[in-house]
């Protein structure tokens, strides 16, 4: 096979095998204590994620691995393992299930760009964007292992997700849709894919369906030599559906990592911690969850929604709040409030309303500042007239001008000295008789 034939043919497949050392990495973030004896990975390549499970005694019971490229078949049948390989699409595949879904979806999903899964792709035989999808709603709607809740909710992202995301994006809802409650979902992810607006959705189910347990990133750009892009390894655990305003307590362990901690044997050779080296101590530090500043390695506790910055400005986020039962905290107010402080109002049940102000450039026309008030009517001076007005308070409102008049935090609307002129369903005396008696009578 020709390079170029060969570079054309990985990026169709979006083929950039995890190889073994960042597969041991991934799998060392998974928690010793828990239970995976039935594990998936649903688009295997070459099988570092399952060696890597294999290796650390995890997946006793079935280990499974599915991938479409049928060049890898070669590479399976050289091992010597108790490892299930099937050849097929795992959109498609027909797969035995786990009793009550897999402990462990574990997977490096491959990344191929919404171009060439638009293209006609009948000599390799591969899914086109508009099958992936066909494929994975059929999937979901025979998935006995959501709820109806969640099924629903699956089905609506499978349904909605943008024509411009690459494969990735129904990857992870199918992995997901795969993880039994209380499973774990290990995924590899490029750090970029964490601000596109396509994978919304995405962080969308992950913070409804999922905890967020650990995010860690390769800083230096270093652990894929044909992908000169940093990489994310997330693990996730499956709870049930929560409402937005649970979603503002979770919070992630976030890891960034320096290239300098890489050894000969592991992408941590160099970590210590206490008495422990390596993969070891790493783990160790994973699990306890260890705030940690050092030269080469930060590790701390974060908001999981500050892991998607883009979510929150987006129009998907927007609509799924007015649709939930409850509303959403912004996450600066949360953190002065005490925990158990939980009944809150909208500014708007106040009686407030906030709009982006006057942009018609000519400011200082509505605009007066306070000489005198009477009962009835305020006198106020402005910029553009010569003399001072008297206007009746039914057409003047208190209004916070610019910042220089809050004194601290706090203004009191009895010590604003501006007024905004509001002129509303008023003409002048003389104009009505150019009125129509309906609109007359109105005014």
């Amino acid at each position: 096979m020709s390079e170029k034939i060969a570079l054309t043919r990985q990026k169709r497949y979006g083929q950039f095998f995890s190889g073994n050392r960042v597969a041991e990495l991934l799998v060392s973030l998974l928690p010793q204590e828990a239970t995976i004896d039935y594990a998936i990975d649903p688009m295997a390549g070459s099988g570092d994620m399952l060696f890597a499970l294999e290796k650390k005694g995890f997946g006793r019971k079935r280990k499974v691995g599915i991938e479409i490229d049928a060049e890898l078949r070669k590479v399976w049948e050289s091992y010597e393992s108790d490892i299930e390989f099937i050849q097929g699409d795992a959109f498609s595949t027909k797969v035995p299930n786990a009793p009550v879904g897999w402990d462990l979806v574990i997977t490096n999903p491959p990344y191929v760009r919404y171009q060439l899964l638009n293209e006609n792709n009948s000599v390799d035989e591969l899914p086109t964007a508009e099958q992936i999808r066909k494929n994975l709603l059929a999937s979901i709607d025979l998935n006995y292992n959501l709820d109806n809740d969640e099924k629903h909710l699956y089905i609506e992202l499978a349904s909605r997700y943008s024509g411009l995301a690459d494969m990735a994006v129904p990857s992870w809802i199918l992995c997901a849709s795969m993880v039994r409650q209380g499973g774990y979902l290990a995924m590899v992810v490029p750090e970029t894919w964490l601000n596109r607006e396509y994978a919304v959705p995405i962080y969308y189910l992950l913070l409804k369906c999922f905890d967020v347990e650990s995010v860690v990133v390769d800083v230096n750009a270093k652990w894929f030599e044909d992908a000169q892009v940093k990489t994310c390894l997330v693990i996730a655990r499956r709870k049930k559906m929560v409402s937005l305003e649970e979603v503002q307590k979770a919070t992630t362990y976030y890891a960034r990592l320096s290239s300098a901690l890489s050894g000969k044997k592991t992408l941590v050779d160099n970590f210590q911690y206490k008495c422990e080296r390596g993969i070891q101590a790493f783990s160790k530090v994973i699990s306890e969850k260890v705030q940690i500043f050092t030269k080469h390695y930060r590790g701390n506790i974060e908001n999981t929604i500050r892991m998607f910055p883009q979510i929150m400005e987006s129009n998907y986020w927007r609509t799924q709040i007015k649709n939930d039962a409850s509303y959403f905290m912004p996450l600066d107010i949360a953190k002065i409030l005490p925990d158990d402080y939980m009944e809150y109002v909208t500014l708007e049940e106040l009686g407030w309303k906030i709009g982006q102000g006057m942009r018609t450039g000519a400011n200082d026309f509505f605009y007066g500042e306070v000489v005198s008030c009477a009962e009835n009517s305020t006198v106020v001076t402005t910029n553009w007239y010569i003399s001072n007005l008297t206007i009746d308070n039914q057409n003047l409102l208190h209004v916070l001008q610019n910042r220089s008049q809050v004194k601290g935090v706090l203004v009191l609307k009895d010590e604003l000295d501006k007024r905004v002129i509001v002129i509303s369903n008023q003409v002048r005396q003389e104009d009505l008789r150019v009125l129509s008696p309906d609109i007359a009578n109105k005014v």
